[in-house]
């Protein structure tokens, strides 16, 4: 029985070591981000995740589009679109002081559409940021799209296992089911690029880096 592959099946042939394998890749390159070998400081930060999600409905399922769920990341950590006459990236770094952010897909059951999920793992100084910024949050995206969903969750003082906990990593969809059909051809490929999507890192300590994806984690 093939327990591995060397190399790494395309995205758009369904084979479930190779995702497997992605999936795995993923929780080690964000686990290391979040680990204390670079920066011991982390250890007096407060760590927060964020979930904002995105699902089609009977109504608008014919011009579904995941646009704005790619777009929102961007225009919270670096936009300059305000509320208040503060822009969004002005407001986000209020808070924030460095982080993650990666997809995720799953489809529930063979009848109901899938959920698009985009998930912000980072940490601040601030130990009460799901109150302080949960009703600005609410606008801020809802200026983006009126459709999105959030959830922000407090995850304590710096503690890898919670951390590693909190990650949610995978694809889950019927590409056969009737809901995805009706999604079309474009929505697969846009699901088929995310399968190969490592998790972009924000904030001022890693955008000194040349790079702000992470690098690969050898197994």
């Amino acid at each position: 029985m093939i327990t591995n592959h060397e190399i790494l099946c395309p995205s758009f042939i369904e084979c479930s070591l190779c995702q497997t394998k992605r999936e795995q890749q993923n929780l080690n390159r964000i686990t290391k981000l979040f680990g204390t070998d670079e920066d011991i400081l982390i250890l007096n930060k407060h760590f927060y995740h964020l979930t904002i999600s995105l699902t089609p409905s009977r109504e608008t399922y014919h011009h579904f589009s995941l646009e704005p769920l790619k777009k929102v990341g961007r225009e919270l950590i670096n936009g300059l679109s305000s509320l208040s006459s503060v822009s969004n990236r002005k407001w986000w770094g209020m808070f924030v002081n460095a982080g993650c952010r990666y997809f995720t897909i799953e489809q529930l059951n063979d009848n109901e559409y899938p959920t698009f999920q985009q998930h912000f793992i980072f940490y601040s100084e601030k130990d009460n940021l799901d109150v302080r910024m949960d009703t600005q949050l609410k606008y801020r995206i809802k200026k983006i799209s009126r459709h999105f969903n959030y959830k922000l969750i407090y995850l304590g003082q710096h503690n890898l296992e919670n951390i590693k906990n909190s990650i949610k990593l995978g694809i889950s969809v019927n590409y056969d089911s009737i809901p995805m059909i009706k999604l079309g051809e474009d929505i697969r490929e846009e699901i088929n690029k995310i399968k190969e999507q490592r998790p972009i890192v924000f904030g001022g300590k890693y955008n000194k880096k040349s790079s702000h994806k992470l690098e690969l984690i050898p197994n």
